[in-house]
């Protein structure tokens, strides 16, 4: 069961927090993401002590052993001083957001003043230029796991399993700008200072206030599907031949080329409400499909030498139903030993 965390020191000193964002919050580690996920306050929380472990981080890379632990005693000191110091507003309307950002800036300016006296003594006869880079912030789901997302901005992401964003920390403020990899369906909030921008691949899509779901996941082409509101599409490398889309319109990307077609909503994001849809999909890619939607493996005995296409639409359904109806219609038999499945073709097909 995990810990209670309510400031940001219980983070700082949580020797497991610290390895998990210093080793690039590898995405399996399903603790920390989940937690991270779980409300809004877990998620500032986490903004805040991984700029400032970062920080830390890179003022490590120039300091020796004793003079990083000095530092840390020195943050420790600040937040165990803060009030009798009176660094910190205690007042009741203070809203738990500002004495967040209130201690992350207390303890920055610890590692800032270290920082600078540190390269003060060690490079007196040259000049040093500092700049302070936004910390990149990762949501990211495994096999088998989807997410309902809010971003600092006011919209909302819905992100499929195996899939992952990645924004700055300035996100709302500076800019409105994505990554991402696999699938998401977003849902925009209006902002027309603020161009919303998910970056999939070299597809760029634009919008201002709208709803749509992009699906960037290597074994299909890269493609968008407007809900509503209207978007623009281009290709990175291309990027006058863009294109503009009404609701019930998608765009794929398919050997550096756009073309514009229709699409069925239940197909194209019906999964962020627990369908599982497809039609006319080569076997190959169902299979994928399964392997990412239920976390397991499959492996296929006396595979058909075509790959056949399949089409089926499954709500909320178990894995055993959906592999007991292909393979009533494609002619196999299946094995489920927990995450590994074993599908067998009969000899005639």
């Amino acid at each position: 069961m995990m810990k209670s965390y309510s400031k940001i020191e219980d983070l700082l000193f949580d020797h497991s927090f610290k390895s998990w964002v210093l080793d690039g919050e590898p995405a399996e580690n399903l603790k920390w993401i989940n937690w991270v996920n779980e409300n809004e306050t877990n998620g500032q929380l986490y903004a805040q002590a991984r700029v400032i472990l970062l920080s830390i981080n890179d003022q490590g890379k120039v300091m020796k052993d004793a003079q990083q632990y000095s530092l840390f005693k020195k943050i420790e000191h600040t937040i165990e001083a803060d009030s009798s110091k009176g660094f910190f507003t205690k007042e009741k309307k203070q809203t738990i957001w500002n004495q967040f950002w209130i201690r992350t800036a207390a303890i920055l300016m610890v590692v800032l003043l270290a920082s600078i006296t540190f390269l003060a003594i060690n490079h007196k006869d040259s000049e040093e230029k500092i700049e302070v880079a936004a910390a990149v912030i990762v949501k990211a789901n495994p096999k088998g796991q989807k997410s309902k997302l809010y971003l600092p901005d006011g919209s909302i992401v819905y992100l499929n399993s195996e899939s992952e964003i990645t924004y700055q920390d300035n996100f709302g403020k500076d800019n409105r700008e994505l990554q991402l990899k696999g699938e998401a369906f977003f849902e925009v909030k209006h902002d027309t200072a603020l161009p919303f921008t998910v970056k999939s691949g070299d597809m760029v899509t634009v919008a201002v206030g709208t709803s749509f779901n992009v699906k960037a996941y290597q074994e299909f082409s890269t493609s968008v599907q407007l809900a509503t509101g209207k978007v623009r599409v281009y290709n990175e490398n291309r990027e006058k031949e863009d294109l503009y889309l009404v609701p019930g319109e998608e765009v794929k990307l398919d050997k550096d080329v756009l073309s514009k077609g229709v699409f069925n909503p239940q197909e194209a994001y019906g999964w962020k409400n627990g369908v599982l849809s497809f039609n006319q999909m080569k076997f190959s890619e169902v299979k994928r499909l399964l392997e990412r939607w239920y976390a397991v493996e499959i492996t296929v005995q006396n595979s058909p030498k075509k790959d056949e296409k399949v089409s089926g639409e499954f709500k909320d359904a178990s894995l055993e139903n959906v592999l007991e109806s292909l393979g009533y219609t494609m002619g196999f038999s299946y094995k489920i030993d927990r995450k590994k499945i074993a599908l067998k073709f009969n000899a005639n097909e």
